[in-house]
């Protein structure tokens, strides 16, 4: 499923479409939902999709949706701050969300959303505040790669067994930014993200594995330099 998007040729239209590939083609569902935005995350739980805030092009969301595959539901809840940019994944029975970016600047909290209300976790050595980080889950642990604050690009690795946060002392990828990530047969696949080099933005194209120990450059052709994209593995 799709929803929504920053619309190809300008620079604060935002898409509120919501739409579904079945394998073979993409369709259009007719159906009222969140409001229009870009930039904000989506995640699977015990069958249905968790969507949370994004950007609308004249402000920040802090809104908690659900969709069943027939319909959205919006869940009037309390929880995180309003934002974009952030990132979100399932472990075990909750969706984790971490960082982002709002008015009040880049995010490094974490909340938890278990299907009936968002908790604030606080973990001592967790990742520092930081927007479009990729994360995933592995097994029975979320992984956490780079991502940016102002003025700097992160290489890091970190997992999240959902008690506490581990940085690995790992050599992998160069630093980056709105990378994509996802899991596929036991290994984390990395993919694209930009940096900034001087005053000029350079994109990847480069892909990666983390098997749990290290990463690994997969020598492939694939997709051309991009950033922003999103995969997912079925």
């Amino acid at each position: 499923m799709l929803f929504g998007g920053l619309v190809a040729g300008t620079s604060s239209t935002a898409a509120g479409d919501t739409w579904e590939w079945d394998g073979n083609a993409w369709s259009q569902r007719n159906v009222s939902g969140p409001s229009p935005r870009w930039a904000s995350a989506l995640a699977p739980l015990n069958g249905k999709l968790v969507l949370f805030g994004g950007y609308d092009g004249s402000d920040y969301l802090d809104d908690t949706w659900e969709w069943d595959g027939n319909v959205w539901s919006q869940r009037n809840v309390a929880g995180p701050p309003k934002r974009c940019f952030h990132s979100m994944a399932a472990l075990g029975n909750n969706v984790v969300l971490f960082g982002g970016q709002n008015d009040a600047g880049i995010r490094g909290d974490m909340w938890e959303w278990d299907g009936r209300s968002w908790k604030e976790r606080h973990a001592s050595a967790a990742p520092v505040a930081r927007n479009c980080p990729a994360m995933t889950a592995l097994s029975d642990k979320l992984v956490l790669f780079a991502g940016s604050s102002t003025g700097q690009v992160y290489s890091d690795t970190w997992e999240w067994d959902g008690r506490a946060w581990t940085q690995r002392n790992v050599t992998g990828p160069p630093g980056r930014t709105c990378a994509t990530m996802a899991a596929f047969n036991g290994r984390t696949v990395l993919f694209g993200g930009n940096t900034l080099q001087g005053s000029t933005y350079v994109y990847f194209s480069d892909t990666w594995e983390w098997d749990g120990d290290s990463w690994s450059q997969a020598n492939v052709s694939g997709p051309g330099e991009r950033t922003d994209a999103t995969m997912a593995s079925r």
